[in-house]
């Protein structure tokens, strides 16, 4: 199979998609600043709105678990202080199991979605950020 250098780029973005999940789970950083050089560096507009689409999926991902971790888990646990420890400890990390299972799931699918649609020669474009990519043209 022949890919063409579009494609290739397509792929590799998506694989830097994934791997910047696996690096943000692992070390807690991501690396959404990788597609926003590459936005600068491909002059192809689909290939710009692809790494944009991924950027902002990234940083949105990163924004949601620092939000949450920061806002509604300390929240919790300064609300339960007067509780016995243990129990404050299992409502906290049982309250933030949803919010990860979610993340976890759409983190990796999406990714990987989008390397099997750009194998398949189909249109990907990331939830919610890709309105608003496309809203700006």
């Amino acid at each position: 199979m022949i890919l063409s250098q579009d494609k290739n780029i397509k792929l590799a973005i998506h694989g830097i998609t994934l791997l910047s999940f696996l690096a943000f789970f692992l070390f807690g950083n991501t690396l959404f600043f990788i597609p926003l050089i590459l936005y600068f560096v491909f002059k192809s507009q689909s290939i710009k709105e692809m790494n944009l689409e991924s950027a902002l999926f990234q940083f949105g991902v990163w924004l949601a678990v620092f939000l949450w971790n920061f806002v509604v888990v300390r929240t919790l646990m300064f609300s339960l202080l007067h509780i016995d420890l243990s129990t404050n400890s299992l409502f906290v990390i049982f309250g933030t199991i949803p919010l990860y299972i979610i993340l976890l799931a759409a983190v990796i699918l999406g990714p990987i979605k989008g390397i099997l649609y750009e194998l398949q020669n189909k249109e990907f474009h990331y939830p919610i950020v890709s309105g608003w990519v496309h809203r700006t043209k």
